[in-house]
């Protein structure tokens, strides 16, 4: 028997699925709307192995410095505002990136995009941002589980002893999903 809602879901996500594709692929466009340090991109490997993961240690450390500096110093409206939306470009492009690592790399289940408002609420950058009231967040879904790879990035640049890299995340969710299919 046909599962509706899923199908619905996997219909629906076609055109997030693409748009994060496309997001998580931008990590080292430069030019107009280019992130923190780009040229870091230019050293290193973006294939959606987790392996590639491992690159973004010595990046989002660099990223963690730069955002605790600003966020101690006094900013007027249109440099908080320009501090946000740069904070919200790197964890959308890297988030996404981590998303897409998953999805090309967990052979047990496939993970689609969905938009979730509820996400978008909760998050304390985005609820700060422009329009909160009307923004969706991206988050990844197997049809039973949701997961936010934006967190994870996010609690790497601003939880002060985060210990858990992007790869050990990653890797964490496809062993889970290994063994709950062993089950």
């Amino acid at each position: 028997m046909l599962n509706f809602s899923k199908f619905f879901k996997k219909v629906t996500a076609k055109n997030i699925n693409s748009d994060l594709l496309f997001l998580s692929e931008h990590l080292s466009h430069k030019g107009n709307q280019e992130i923190l340090f780009v040229e870091y991109f230019d050293e290193i490997v973006l294939d959606y192995s987790l392996e590639s993961l491992k690159s973004f240690e010595k990046y989002l450390s660099k990223i963690k410095i730069y955002f605790q500096s600003k966020i101690d110093t006094k900013m007027n409206d249109s440099e908080k505002n320009e501090f946000i939306t740069q904070f919200v470009s790197i964890i959308l492009r890297i988030g996404a990136y981590v998303g897409e690592t998953l999805r090309e790399n967990d052979k047990i289940v496939d993970w689609y995009w969905i938009m979730s408002k509820e996400k978008c609420i909760s998050n304390p950058i985005l609820i700060n941002s422009e329009n909160a009231k009307i923004q969706k967040a991206p988050v990844l879904t197997n049809g039973f589980k949701i997961i936010f790879p934006m967190d994870a990035v996010s609690d790497l640049i601003l939880k002060p002893n985060y210990q858990l890299s992007l790869y050990d995340y990653a890797n964490t969710l496809l062993l889970t999903n290994s063994q709950n299919r062993l089950d």
